[in-house]
């Protein structure tokens, strides 16, 4: 479990072995994510 990193990294999935870039955010970056894609609904609402 990563709990929000001070510094840019990577990690490694212990299932499927991809490894993943980890970049640090702010409240206010996640505030705006979680708008623009109305809180998960954008992703499953049809045109």
């Amino acid at each position: 479990m990563l709990i929000q990193p001070f510094e840019s990294m990577t990690i490694k999935c212990g299932m499927c072995h991809n490894t993943f870039a980890i970049e640090p955010v702010d409240r206010q970056t996640v505030d705006y994510i979680q708008a623009m894609l109305l809180n998960g609904r954008a992703a499953s609402m049809p045109d």
